[in-house]
């Protein structure tokens, strides 16, 4: 539940984003008793005018996440449903993401402030292939505090496997809590040199992953090391299925009780903290989305031969 996984990291209310908020779900389950400020988006107008009726308080945003922009560090915790695609988004404030869920992810980064969590329901290739650290979210922007592998099927009866995740935002003199962050190793690499019959060697951290086996060899599965070192938050049993389009499944014989039970044992790892709110955040009216001329805020633009960036709504020269 990512309402509990929320609750025990010491959220007592604030600032929420839910990116892909769809019909307000997520947002009509929260516990009452929190002093929740919501603000969700989706780019159905349809869903969105849903959320809004289901939740009247709630700020929602009918468009689409990479027309939007929010500033960095303008919520508490950002909660919701990652959504799940290889197609890439064209954002250039947001370069290199080739898949909609890591668009998504880095954009949920930037909007939480630092020490803040994200608590998001994901596919689970989010976790599983990552494979060098570096360039990835756990790159020094994110902390992976605690996991949930949720059964197929949880989801509309999907055979889709997906993870609900809780990160940790990275903030100045971080003190590693619950997980840890993901295994990693250091492995040699054969890499191209500057001429086409040169390679060079060098070693990277890599993410640490463990097989799930299937009887033919070629069918194993290579999933996040979390899973071998903590099998019980996998809701479930993994099993290879020999697919290509559905690799992984898990099993479970009693699905609601698996899940209470690895949602338990995700919770036991980590305590609650503190939590300061993120201090005076401006309304969204009061949110520069652009300048007087239409450009992007945040995005960057060379006028008269020099480098600038739209900042609070002005063009800032960039040193």
């Amino acid at each position: 539940d990512p309402r509990a996984l929320l609750e025990r990291t010491g959220f007592t209310g604030g600032r929420i984003l839910e990116p892909g908020c769809g019909s307000g779900s997520i947002m009509a389950a929260a516990p009452a008793h929190l002093p929740i400020d919501w603000t969700g988006i989706d780019a159905d107008p349809a869903a969105a005018k849903i959320a809004q009726l289901r939740n009247p308080e709630a700020t929602i945003i009918a468009g689409r996440l990479e027309k939007k922009h929010f500033p960095a560090g303008s919520f508490d915790a950002v909660v919701g449903n990652v959504p799940f695609s290889q197609t890439g988004v064209y954002d250039p404030n947001y370069p290199g993401h080739s898949s909609l869920h890591g668009y998504f992810t880095a954009r949920a980064l930037d909007a939480v402030k630092p020490g803040g969590y994200l608590v998001l329901v994901t596919s689970r290739y989010t976790l599983d292939s990552v494979d060098e650290i570096a360039g990835s979210p756990f790159d020094g922007d994110a902390e992976l505090v605690s996991a949930v592998r949720l059964p197929a099927g949880t989801f509309d009866g999907t055979g889709v496997v997906a993870d609900i995740l809780v990160l940790r935002k990275s903030s100045t003199g971080d003190i590693p809590r619950g997980l840890g962050g993901i295994p990693v190793q250091r492995v040699e690499r054969k890499k191209a040199g500057y001429r086409s019959w040169m390679v060079e060697i060098s070693e990277v951290t890599v993410q640490r992953r463990a097989q799930v086996a299937h009887d033919t060899d070629s069918h194993t599965v290579w999933v996040s090391g979390i899973w071998e070192d903590h099998p019980e938050l996998v809701a479930g049993t993994m099993q290879a299925t020999g697919f290509s389009q559905a690799p992984l499944t898990v099993k479970a014989a009693d699905r609601p009780q698996a899940i209470a039970d690895a949602t338990a044992h995700a919770c036991a790892l980590y305590s609650p903290e503190a939590l300061p709110l993120a201090g005076s955040l401006p309304t969204l009216e009061e949110m520069p989305l652009a300048d007087a001329e239409g450009r992007k805020e945040g995005s960057f633009h060379v006028i008269d031969g020099k480098m600038a960036q739209v900042q609070g709504g002005a063009l800032t020269p960039v040193a």
